[in-house]
């Protein structure tokens, strides 16, 4: 579920912005849908240095989120 306040408010904020506002989920969620690992990486570590009890990878914090990746099979998304 996304919440209309923040998508209107954070939407054109970059991955590095969204992370000093402390939006993990957000940022990692932009960082996989450009499929810019390097991102994912950054969105780690910076979790990771204010976590009470780390993750080791991307995956694990993709698990902790509940964020996935968009199925290939996926041609585009329509607003209803």
């Amino acid at each position: 579920m996304v919440d209309r306040t923040a998508c209107g408010r954070y939407q054109k904020l970059s991955c590095h912005k969204l992370l000093e506002h402390g939006l993990y989920k957000a940022a990692l969620c932009g960082a996989e849908y450009d499929g810019n690992v390097e991102a994912q990486r950054t969105v780690l570590e910076s979790y990771n240095a204010q976590a009470i009890v780390p993750v080791a990878d991307v995956d694990q914090l993709r698990a902790r989120f509940g964020v996935f990746g968009v199925p290939a099979s996926v041609a585009g998304v329509e607003r209803v």
